[in-house]
């Protein structure tokens, strides 16, 4: 016999068949099938997200000030930055990474220095 617990949405006993689903774990690889739609992939990314940033820059000056909106004009300055897209796309090209690996390693890289500099202000 298998106990089962969980949430019940019925009071009281059931009785029948039980049948258990599992989900499938979806396998994504590391690896880019092709190095071009990697790097358009991530180009496309990126302006989505300065895209957004410049949203909600544009909603924080109207509710919260434009010192307090600064906060999302350094985010679209980062993702300018020509140390940390160089690294981005070096990963891409030589490593053949899919687009979601290059940018863990260049953002754990750049956090320790910026901790470190955020520490002296």
């Amino acid at each position: 016999m298998i106990a089962a617990t969980g949430k019940s949405i019925l009071n009281g006993i059931a009785i029948g068949k039980v049948k258990f689903l599992k989900k499938e774990q979806a396998k994504i690889s590391d690896t880019a099938a092709d190095v071009n739609t990697e790097l358009q992939s991530f180009e496309d990314a990126k302006a989505k997200a300065q895209e957004q940033l410049q949203k909600l820059y544009d909603k924080a000056v109207v509710e919260a000030g434009e010192d307090h909106a600064a906060i999302f004009e350094i985010h679209m300055m980062m993702l300018d930055d020509d140390d940390y897209l160089d690294s981005i796309y070096e990963i891409i090209k030589t490593q053949k990474n899919r687009l979601l690996m290059p940018l863990r390693r260049p953002a754990r890289t750049l956090r320790k220095p910026s901790l470190l500099w955020m520490m002296n202000i």
